[in-house]
């Protein structure tokens, strides 16, 4: 408002002390083998400035060709909730299989 207009600047709150954290170093299982830092300073971007490059150089790529459906088949017409899997059902041969493989089809 009319203070701050004025030039006045509100009065700086103390700093709060904080509680003092003290490393913990991990415990790392015997036999794993010591890796020493590469000598590099900063990480090299060199290759990422256009999105191009960025997709040459990508080390990971996901599409739905990567994906897995998982479908659990029994014999018959019903389709059979599991208990322990909530939400998946068995499905029957005749009924629920063939719904299932044709909404997987029309998502791609």
């Amino acid at each position: 408002g009319g203070a701050l207009a004025l030039g006045l600047r509100r009065p700086r709150r103390a700093a709060r002390s904080r509680p003092t954290v003290h490393a913990v170093e991990p415990q790392v299982p015997a036999g794993t083998p010591v890796v020493e830092p590469l000598p590099v300073l900063k990480r090299p971007r060199r290759n990422r400035r256009s999105p191009a490059m960025r997709e040459m150089f990508a080390e990971t790529s996901l599409s739905a060709a990567n994906l897995v459906l998982p479908i659990l088949v029994q014999e018959g017409e019903e389709d059979t909730p599991i208990r322990s899997f909530p939400g998946v059902d068995r499905l029957g041969v005749e009924t629920g299989l063939l719904r299932e493989v044709r909404a997987a089809r029309e998502l791609g």
